[in-house]
């Protein structure tokens, strides 16, 4: 009995690092996200992860239509990447008459930053990919 409990208590102290690794990596997501909001030209952006979602629009009477627009546009270029076996999508950009969205995939974590069309979504990318 003293071995097992022993055994659990390693295992135990052996996942806190890893889930506290997690945490860190969410907040440093949000807060990169709340710097890249502050940038002139930025909309807002939706931060989609299999069981939530936090989003933050100017146009908050519009979130299902940007969410919904974000949705399809991620379906729709998996379903393409894997016809043409081109392999998991890193990002995508979407450039309208008015306006850009940058879709990123980060594990099961969907990023879309929808911006001004004058404003470089590269610089915003690099901003989301600096460790």
């Amino acid at each position: 009995m003293v071995k097992k409990k022993a055994n659990i208590q390693e295992i135990i102290n052996e996942n806190r690092p890893i889930a506290f690794e997690e945490a860190t990596a969410k907040a440093d997501l949000r807060s990169k996200l709340a710097e890249i909001r502050k940038c002139d030209g930025v909309i807002g952006y939706i931060l989609r992860k299999p069981n939530s979602a936090l989003v933050d629009l100017n146009e908050p009477t519009r979130i299902s239509e940007y969410a919904i627009f974000s949705s399809a546009t991620g379906e729709m270029a998996s379903k393409f990447c894997r016809a043409l076996s081109l392999g998991d999508i890193k990002h995508v950009i979407v450039e309208g008459k008015h306006a850009r969205m940058l879709l990123v995939n980060v594990g099961e974590t969907r990023i879309s930053v929808f911006t001004q069309k004058n404003t470089d979504v590269n610089n915003i990318l690099n901003k989301l990919q600096e460790p």
